[in-house]
C-alpha cells in the first residue's frame, strides 16, 4: 500500500521528507513501499556469523506482535473468544482487526504523520486507498464468475424446460437463488470493506465499479419479469461483463499499478506488503488478525519483507489452537 516515513536509525535507509511524500501520487507511493520491502528483505538476510537461519514460530507467543490469518466472516462471530485466547497465550490484551492496527511511521498524501494518541480515522497500516481498489477489483472478478454461469444457462436446454404459467424454469430459479444472489451478497460485503478515501481518483474509480454493478443488477432483475425476455436478460448480464472489464484500467492506474492484468492480486500483495512492513517496524505486542492470504504472502516471500521481529501464524493453525484452548476451558 502507500508507504510510510521511517526512522532512519531503525531502518537503515533515509526517510523521505514529509513534503515529498505528501506530493507523491499512488504510483510513486507504491514504488516507495516496494523499495522499503526490498530493503527489509536484504536486512533480514544479513545474519551475523554464527547466528544461523531465522526460525519462524507458528504459535501465539508472548512479548511479540502476532500477525494471525483469518477468514473475516468466521472471526467476526467469535471476537470475544479470540481476544480471551490471545490474552491467555500472549499475556497482552492488545487485539486488532485487519483495519485497526496503527502504523505510527506512516505519512500519506494529504495526511499528517501521526502519533499514537491521534484520533481514529487517521492512516492505519492497512490503508483505505488500497482496501477500496482491492474491494472493487474483487467485485469485478465475482461479476465475471456470475456472467459465465449466465452464459452456461443461456445456452442450456434447461432454459426451455416446461414451467407452470409465468413460473421460472427450475434452472433459472437456481441461477437466481445461487449465482445471482451470491453476486448481490458479495457486492454488499465488499462494499462495507471501504469508505471514501482522501484520494478523489481512487474514490471515483472504485465508486464507478459499484454503481455499474448495481445498475446492471437492477436492469437484469427488471427484465426477468418478462417471460419472453429472460434468455436475453442472461445474455445481457454476460455482455455487461465486457463493459465492466473496462473499469479495470482506471482501477489499476488509481492503485499505482497501470497495465496490471490482475488488479485484485496486485492490490492484495500491496496490502500484504504494507502489513508486513508495519509489523516489522512496530513496537506493539499482542494479536493482529488479518486475511489469511496476507499472512501467506509474507511467509512465502511474495511481499519481500523480513520475518524477524513479528510472529506469523496461518488461519488453520490458529483455529486448531483456539478450539483446543476452548475445549480445555470447558473441561472437555
Amino acid at each position: 500500500m502507500f508507504d510510510r516515513v521511517h526512522d532512519p536509525e531503525r531502518t537503515g535507509m533515509p526517510s523521505p521528507k514529509r513534503s515529498a511524500v505528501g506530493g507523491l501520487g499512488a504510483s510513486g507511493l507504491l514504488r516507495l513501499q516496494q523499495q522499503a520491502g526490498n530493503a527489509a528483505l536484504v536486512r533480514s538476510l544479513r545474519l551475523s556469523p554464527g547466528t544461523g537461519p531465522v526460525v519462524l514460530q507458528r504459535a501465539l507467543v508472548a512479548d511479540k506482535l502476532n500477525v494471525v490469518g483469518e477468514t473475516h466472516t468466521e472471526s467476526d462471530s467469535r471476537r470475544p473468544a479470540e481476544k480471551a485466547f490471545g490474552q491467555a497465550k500472549t499475556g497482552s490484551a492488545n487485539y486488532w482487526t485487519e483495519a485497526e492496527f496503527p502504523d505510527l511511521h506512516m505519512a500519506v498524501s494529504g495526511r499528517k504523520a501521526r502519533g499514537q494518541a491521534q484520533p481514529q480515522g487517521d492512516a492505519r497500516a492497512d490503508l483505505m486507498e488500497y482496501r477500496a481498489i482491492h474491494a472493487a477489483a474483487l467485485l469485478v472478478g465475482q461479476y465475471e464468475r456470475t456472467a459465465q454461469a449466465a452464459r452456461a444457462l443461456a445456452d442450456s436446454p434447461a432454459m426451455t424446460a416446461p414451467s407452470e404459467g409465468n413460473a421460472l424454469p427450475p434452472a433459472l430459479r437456481t441461477f437466481l437463488d445461487v449465482d445471482f444472489r451470491k453476486l448481490v451478497k458479495y457486492k454488499e460485503r465488499v462494499k462495507k470493506a471501504w469508505t471514501a478515501t482522501q484520494s478523489q481518483g481512487v474514490n471515483d474509480a472504485v465508486q464507478r465499479v459499484f454503481e455499474y454493478v448495481e445498475k446492471i443488477a437492477k436492469m437484469f432483475m427488471d427484465t426477468m419479469k418478462t417471460v419472453s425476455e429472460r434468455r436475453k436478460a442472461l445474455l445481457f448480464l454476460l455482455g455487461a461483463a465486457d463493459l465492466l472489464k473496462q473499469h479495470a484500467a482506471p482501477l489499476a492506474a488509481a492503485g499505482g499499478v497501470p497495465g496490471s492484468t490482475n488488479v485484485a492480486q496486485d492490490m492484495r500483495i500491496a496490502r500484504s506488503r504494507s502489513m508486513g512492513l508495519a509489523a516489522e517496524f512496530s513496537s506493539q505486542k499482542g494479536v493482529w488478525k488479518v486475511g489469511d492470504l496476507h499472512v501467506a504472502d509474507v511467509l512465502d516471500g511474495t511481499t519481500q519483507t523480513r520475518q524477524v521481529k513479528a510472529n506469523y501464524e496461518r488461519k488453520d493453525a490458529f483455529n486448531t489452537a483456539l478450539a483446543t484452548w476452548e475445549a480445555q476451558q470447558n473441561g472437555t
